[in-house]
């Protein structure tokens, strides 16, 4: 399999115990509809650190990443090199049945 310039495939990044966190965690979060051009689609997303400001091109400041998170940002960092400082911004999304990606 041939993978785009940028993307890697890691397995066993998470464990089975890892990964139901994450998700039991994730449906937590309060998610809005993904507002663009003022027409909010049907794909559901939640923003920390930064988030979209609707009707520019920019990005605000949103809540800070959960500390519940730390850690996968850590780990997340450590895959690409980087610090996790670096990583400013997450966004989950959620993408609902008949919900496209544009």
């Amino acid at each position: 399999m041939t993978l785009p310039e940028g993307l890697i495939y890691a397995p066993g990044f998470l464990t089975e115990a890892e990964e139901r966190d994450v998700l039991g965690l994730l449906t937590t979060f309060e998610l809005q509809p993904y507002v663009l051009h003022d027409r909010p689609s049907r794909r559901l997303v939640r923003s920390f650190g930064l988030a979209l400001v609707t009707g520019a091109n920019d990005a605000g400041p949103a809540a800070p990443v959960p500390a519940e998170l730390q850690w996968l940002r850590e780990r997340c960092a450590a895959l690409m090199r980087r610090e996790p400082g670096e990583l400013a911004d997450l966004l989950v999304t959620r993408y609902p049945p008949g919900a496209g990606i544009g």
